[in-house]
């Protein structure tokens, strides 16, 4: 149960739940003050950190630097006055 939100500590409401690691229905909350999106607290986190992603996959860091680019191009596009933004669970 997510009680409190992380960013501005106000009372979360339940949003839907997910299946995380195809297996596990997890619950997601948000935040009606600020929009922050969140989990219930994070269980799985051992089982989905045990092993790599894929030990063949050799490309996974070039992808994720073509990524960085595309996204932060489109950041500055669509929000120009926008000076700071933050980028949370997203990898690499």
């Amino acid at each position: 149960m997510a009680d409190k939100c992380k960013v501005c500590g106000a009372k979360s409401v339940y949003f839907g739940d997910a299946d995380v690691l195809r297996k596990l229905r997890v619950q997601y909350f948000r935040c009606p003050r600020c929009g922050f999106m969140q989990t219930e607290t994070p269980y799985w986190l051992d089982e989905a950190y045990s092993s790599a992603i894929a030990s063949q996959d050799v490309g996974i860091m070039f992808r994720n630097l073509m990524n960085r680019e595309v996204t932060s191009a489109v950041i500055n596009l669509l929000f120009t006055s926008t000076t700071s933004c933050l980028d949370f669970g997203a990898g690499h």
